[in-house]
């Protein structure tokens, strides 16, 4: 959440530049938690402990470098490639997003069934929320 100084300091600025008939209107954005399960095949000699933490890494990692704007989509392509990109995973079959809430996560529930493309593909957010994805314990699979 955004200080109270902070929006006034913002609505200070943006009174100075706005037209006369301009109303603004400033409001904190509703976070979204979610979760990510994924199912992925790999050979059968390497180890499929490594294989996953690894994976599970990568994804918290390039997830978090990436900052979504406010009512911006979850694309789950984005987790399929990079669990392709990583060289022991032969296939991906299934990803899988759910919604988190909990102590240390937001209190909001999102409905993420009703929100999913036809393609299930595409995760969409509403205008007045963001996406997170928080801990990387938010991040399961199973390495076949």
């Amino acid at each position: 959440k955004c200080s109270t100084a902070v929006k006034a300091n913002l609505a200070t600025w943006l009174d100075s530049v706005r037209m006369i008939n301009d109303s603004i209107d400033i409001f904190d954005a509703t976070i979204i938690n979610i979760g990510i399960e994924f199912t992925a095949l790999c050979p059968p000699d390497v180890n499929k402990n490594a294989v996953f933490n690894k994976a599970k890494d990568e994804i918290f990692e390039k997830l978090n470098d990436y900052r979504p704007e406010i009512g911006e989509s979850f694309n789950l392509t984005e987790v399929f490639k990079i669990l392709k990109d990583e060289e022991e995973v032969l296939d991906v079959t299934e990803i899988t997003v759910s919604s988190k809430s909990s102590a240390s996560h937001t209190d909001f529930m999102y409905n993420i069934d009703s929100n999913m493309s036809a393609q299930r593909r595409i995760l969409h957010i509403p205008k007045n929320c963001i996406w997170e994805l928080k801990f990387k314990n938010d991040i399961t699979g199973t390495i076949l």
